[in-house]
């Protein structure tokens, strides 16, 4: 069964010893996963993100207040590359009927202008607004965010042995067993050709890269991800592969790896394992669990920061 997330789909493989779990799990999963989409996203003007946008007195839920600010600590622990305010900027390439590049100083004035965070916490940690509120974007971390609770749920709801879900290739592993993932190679999504497969057990992975997501500039694909320090997309035809403890920090590491050179992206894997990484209040993890990762660059070679080969 597959459900919409977020423009993509969802999708769940359970093992229990009782069928009727195996149902209550895909029950559980989907309705979490309907519930949270109408918080996070921003294609509903009526979702609670959206009505904060519009609206900074809206009351927020815990949950939404846990995200809030576990993006803002990725936004801080990555000097911005984790960016919080390219909602403008997304518009600006995407909606470009011509299609072709953004005029180099509207680029840097979008660029100069996510320098300035949508939102702080004060002293209670709750998120106060800034001017540069509606540039905010949690697309960067949202799925993986709802991925994490919706596993949870199910977890802890259902009598499993084994628990994924799935959202377009970004997934969530629970159990006793492990998952295989196909990394699929950025530049040969047509013939499947994968770059490599990566064993998976209780943890999460997420890919960020132009293989499903690009747009087109000059009659060329290239990355839905932007560089906030240029104002333009990231590595045109790279990708990066991370397998974390949690889908919302695979997410949003994947998000900063796309936009980084393969060396520089696996010094930042590095200082996350050695110095911490930012975790939501929900998430549960094992601290000793390190950050993978897996990047592919430009002409397709593999650059690697990980320990589980198959």
């Amino acid at each position: 069964m597959f459900w919409p997330l977020l423009g993509t789909t969802v999708a769940i493989e359970s093992v229990a010893a009782n069928p009727a779990e195996l149902e209550r799990a895909e029950e559980t999963v989907h309705a979490e996963i309907q519930r949270l989409e109408a918080v996070f996203t921003v294609f509903d003007p009526t979702s609670l993100l959206r009505r904060w946008i519009s609206e900074p007195a809206t009351s927020l839920t815990s949950e939404f207040i846990d995200l809030l600010g576990v993006a803002l600590a990725w936004h801080e622990r990555t000097g911005g590359l984790f960016n919080l305010g390219t909602r403008d900027l997304t518009d600006t390439w995407t909606g470009r009927s011509e299609r072709s590049p953004v005029p180099s100083n509207d680029a840097a004035t979008l660029s100069r202008q996510m320098a300035i965070r949508p939102y702080h916490l004060d002293a209670q940690q709750r998120p106060v607004p800034s001017e540069e509120l509606s540039r905010l974007d949690l697309n960067g971390i949202a799925k993986g965010f709802i991925l994490d609770r919706a596993a949870a749920s199910a977890w802890g709801a259902c009598a499993l042995s084994s628990l994924v879900v799935n959202a377009g290739g970004d997934l969530v592993h629970r159990g006793i067993d492990h998952a295989v993932v196909s990394i699929e190679h950025p530049t040969r999504c047509v013939d499947n050709a994968p770059a490599g497969h990566l064993e998976v057990r209780n943890a999460a992975v997420a890919t960020s890269g132009p293989a499903h997501r690009a747009i087109v500039v000059d009659g060329e694909p290239t990355h839905h991800v932007f560089d906030p320090r240029t104002g333009t997309p990231a590595r045109p035809r790279g990708s990066a592969t991370v397998i974390a403890p949690d889908a919302t920090t695979a997410d949003a590491v994947a998000t900063v790896l796309a936009i980084l050179q393969p060396d520089d992206a696996l010094d930042f894997v590095d200082d996350l394992n050695r110095h911490g990484y930012p975790l939501p209040l929900s998430q549960v993890c094992d601290p000793s669990r390190r950050i993978e990762a897996w990047v592919v660059d430009e002409d397709g070679a593999t650059h690697l920061r990980r320990r589980r080969v198959c």
